[in-house]
């Protein structure tokens, strides 16, 4: 996500999003989340529910996600009222701080997400952001990032079968970069910079801010 300030994204059990702290109050709750995902929800990958995610949405905002988001699977499955129906549960739930997010990183996938999502946020009034799948600071980057994914899942890159990334587009881009690659959707793109101007985060880092474990009886830390 080219979007500074404080998020992940999150995985529940049946949803991918992304998430960004606000304020004080919603990094706590990323932190909550994230500490419940890893150590209550861990299946191959750390997850919560949307249970959870309502229970500590206070304080943040969210956008409704990449190619691979259940919201963008409802679109690709031609299942549009199902995508109508998610986007109103999280707009009722984060209100004005819900996002219909777009990308274009040069995949067929990600343009019929976007036709869809852009159909979903004109139905239901919502805003769109501009966002850019980005997994390496610089296009030329891509052979490295290449290298360590084959590192991370022990494959050698002369495989066939491994984990590809499609392109050698996911890397940071710049504004100019940006409204190029989504004309006639200026103010989607200009509206990232406008949610990181809202996301205001101060952390005292003179303070410790890891969580103090206590270990179990007969145990070192």
């Amino acid at each position: 996500m080219v979007m500074p300030g404080v998020g992940f994204d999150v995985v529940p059990s049946d949803c991918l999003a992304t998430l960004l702290a606000r304020d004080l109050t919603g990094f706590r709750n990323l932190i909550k989340m994230a500490s419940v995902a890893y150590l209550e929800g861990y299946h191959y990958k750390p997850r919560i529910d949307k249970e959870l995610l309502a229970a500590h949405s206070e304080g943040l905002i969210c956008l409704s996600g990449c190619a691979a988001a259940e919201f963008s699977d409802y679109i690709l499955k031609d299942r549009l009222d199902q995508a109508i129906e998610l986007a109103r549960w999280f707009h009722q739930l984060f209100g004005q701080h819900f996002y219909i997010e777009i990308q274009n990183n040069g995949l067929d996938i990600q343009r019929l997400c976007a036709e869809g999502a852009i159909d979903v946020a004109n139905r239901l009034g919502l805003p769109l952001v501009a966002t850019s799948d980005a997994h390496y600071l610089r296009q030329e980057d891509h052979v490295a990032h290449d290298v360590l994914l084959c590192i991370n899942t022990g494959r050698l890159r002369s495989d066939p079968k491994r984990i590809k990334f499609s392109g050698d587009q996911f890397h940071i881009r710049g504004p100019e970069e940006m409204y190029q690659l989504f004309p006639g959707h200026e103010e989607a793109v200009k509206r990232s910079q406008e949610i990181a101007d809202g996301c205001s985060v101060e952390l005292d880092f003179k303070k410790r801010h890891f969580p103090v474990f206590t270990p179990p009886k007969g145990k070192k830390a």
